[in-house]
């Protein structure tokens, strides 16, 4: 960034300081559902009316997200703006589950402990919480609720799809397996733009459960199938392009490995393996603040996991140790596929 284009120090460090507020405001508009209630604009007495609220005191959060620019007021009246219809709770695909699960108090615990996290290299969820990360999502369903929404961010999506159609058409791969895919969202997404391919859904049994419901919304249920799998110890076998979407992440170097052995294993020789994730910059490119979110998302990681995110020389040297070769790098700005090929 030129220097000039930075802001001033002090607007900076202000800025800063007020980050957790803006954020606290913006949870509270989508906790309350505020913007499901604004498709039709209105007062403040109407939209407390429409949310169950204090009239007086929604007003104040009111002005308050109209000058973070999430509703616009005028002659008393409050309409959604564009980025405040992205918190809608009745909308697939929005941006409600993020905002109701970054901010959320036992996220925030987590973030408390980054001190420790950076003194020891260690994760900190369990120490907070008493349970890994994915058995806090399964004991609490309300929050494995919101996290299962802030994953299937439609804006995320997109941007995923058409990096996987994009490989697809380039290798002419016809049997996407999906590992560790969730419900199959993306996978039947992805589907829906390759008519002529097939799928395979590998997860453990509570997310493929609801598969079946995800391929008939996107029509491809004739096209799909589940299997239920660990990937530690297996995945299918029969694809000709593996995909692992914001999965490695979540591991170390050494389960990283056991997952690709994995799918080694499965794919036959030159098949693609397609690794989806957030890539931080090389060492080579430097820090900016464009690199911010993936550097947030790093230390996310190490709280919760213990794990990291990786530079394309980073995922670059994991997939070759796992004999899978010609690895490059697809994608601009956001999710990145890093494309591998089974030797």
């Amino acid at each position: 960034m030129h220097p000039s284009a930075s802001p001033d120090p002090a607007t900076l460090v202000s800025d800063l300081i007020r980050g957790a507020w803006k954020a606290q405001a913006a949870r509270a508009m989508a906790e309350l559902r505020i913007a499901d209630a604004l498709v039709e604009p209105g007062t403040a007495e109407q939209v407390a009316e429409r949310t169950g609220t204090h009239a007086p005191t929604l007003d104040r959060l009111l002005r308050t997200v109209a000058a973070l620019g999430l509703v616009s007021y005028q002659r008393g009246r409050y309409e959604l703006t564009e980025a405040g219809a992205r918190l809608r709770s009745d909308v697939p695909g929005s941006d409600w589950g993020a905002m109701m699960m970054m901010p959320a108090p036992w996220t925030l615990a987590t973030w408390h402990r980054l001190p420790e996290a950076v003194r020891t290299g260690e994760r900190v969820f369990e120490q907070v919480h008493g349970e890994s990360f994915w058995a806090f999502l399964e004991s609490h369903e309300e929050a494995g609720r919101i996290f299962d929404a802030a994953m299937a961010r439609e804006s995320k999506d997109r941007q995923a799809v058409a990096l996987v159609v994009a490989e697809l058409e380039r290798s002419g791969s016809t049997t996407l397996v999906d590992v560790a895919g969730g419900t199959g969202r993306l996978l039947a997404q992805v589907l829906a733009e390759r008519p002529g391919s097939r799928g395979i859904l590998a997860d453990l049994p509570g997310p493929v459960s609801g598969a079946a419901e995800v391929f008939e919304a996107y029509g491809v249920s004739d096209r799909c199938e589940a299997a239920v799998c660990d990937f530690f110890e297996a995945v299918p076998e029969g694809g000709d392009c593996y995909l692992l979407s914001n999965i490695l992440h979540d591991w170390d170097d050494d389960r990283c490995q056991d997952i690709l052995r994995r799918i080694h294993e499965a794919a036959a020789p030159g098949a693609r393996v397609l690794v989806l994730e957030t890539v931080l910059p090389d060492e080579r490119d430097g820090v900016s603040p464009d690199s911010a979110p993936v550097h947030l998302l790093d230390l996310m990681m190490l709280l919760n996991f213990g794990a990291r995110e990786r530079s394309l020389t980073e995922y670059a040297a994991l997939l070759e140790a796992a004999r899978l070769g010609e690895v490059r790098l697809a994608g601009g700005n956001g999710p990145h596929l890093v494309v591998a090929t089974r030797s």
